[in-house]
């Protein structure tokens, strides 16, 4: 059976929105810094699709993992790196978030951050896109 939230759809479309455009900046950044044209890195995932109306080039997942106290020390997912382009997050209730450094050690990214900010991760297509200037 379908469940019924109100609000739910407009306050998903208002995130999806807001988190676009922070990529959209991000984007524009990154590619400012590799001096290239500021819209050439968004040029590869922009859409004219009306998201409300059909589909979107991007993707929203909205996840909430929980665990019991007897699997508080498991691990939801094993070492991987995104297959996206570019990983816009809020941050999430719990830290348990954790990205590997080049030099092999683990860091958790969300540790000392506000209920309001975000994580961002570069993706697999964006490192392919950048010939492994920046990794995923």
């Amino acid at each position: 059976p379908q469940v019924q939230m109100p609000g739910f759809q407009l306050a998903a479309v208002q995130a999806f929105r807001l988190l676009t455009d922070v990529g959209a900046s991000i984007l524009a950044g990154l590619a400012q810094h590799l001096e290239a044209p500021c819209d050439s890195l968004m040029t590869l995932v922009e859409s004219d699709v009306d998201l409300v109306e059909g589909i979107s080039a991007s993707v929203l997942r909205i996840c909430s993992y929980s665990w019991t106290e007897d699997e508080q020390d498991e691990v939801a997912f094993g070492d991987h790196t995104d297959t996206s382009f570019l990983t816009v997050a809020p941050v999430s209730a719990v830290a348990g978030l954790e990205i590997q450094l080049p030099d092999g050690s683990w860091c958790c990214p969300e540790q000392g951050l506000e209920e309001n900010d975000i994580v961002v991760f570069v993706g697999d297509f964006l490192q392919v896109v950048l010939d492994k200037k920046i990794a995923a």
